[in-house]
């Protein structure tokens, strides 16, 4: 294992943990500036896709386990998607530039969620939930395009790319 991805992980998931608290706290929902996405994402950029899914397999778990949100059956969809966040940009980082990467594993990812939802929670109109779940979200998509690419480049111009 490599120590240097093992403790950007780690600060990955402290992030990960600590922000959506914050959120939590003053009482904005995650729902629509999206806390717990920024870490998966960064950690399939910064660390590679390996650790970045393992970044968003374990956030909603832990996540739930201090603060008791996400709740079942969310915590269960959003394993999944924050996983693929940190999958699909580690793989598509090394194949293409990151705006694309980024916005291609945001979509991967918000996808799985809302088939995952449409199967086990309500299958007779997903489309209502889809159009809504990203209108609730726009800000946090928002500040992710923003965001994350300019961390990136910040960070691997001074640190160097994985």
């Amino acid at each position: 294992m490599n120590t240097k991805k093992l403790t950007r992980s780690g600060l990955l998931i402290a992030l990960g943990i600590i922000i959506p608290y914050f959120f939590h706290m003053f009482g904005i929902s995650g729902r629509i500036f999206l806390p717990m996405h920024f870490p998966p994402l960064l950690g399939g950029f910064l660390v590679g896709p390996l650790y970045g899914a393992v970044i968003g397999a374990v956030l909603p778990i832990l996540n739930s386990m201090i603060s008791g949100i996400p709740q079942m059956p969310t915590m269960a969809f959003m394993i999944v998607e924050l996983a693929a966040f940190g999958l699909v940009a580690g793989i598509l980082y090394k194949k293409m530039n990151l705006f694309i990467s980024l916005i291609i594993s945001m979509l991967v990812g918000r996808i799985i969620y809302f088939i995952l939802f449409a199967l086990f929670i309500e299958f007779t109109n997903p489309f209502v939930y889809i159009f809504g779940g990203i209108a609730s979200s726009l800000p946090g998509v928002i500040g992710q395009l923003l965001l994350i690419p300019a961390i990136v480049t910040v960070l691997e111009s001074k640190y160097g790319k994985i």
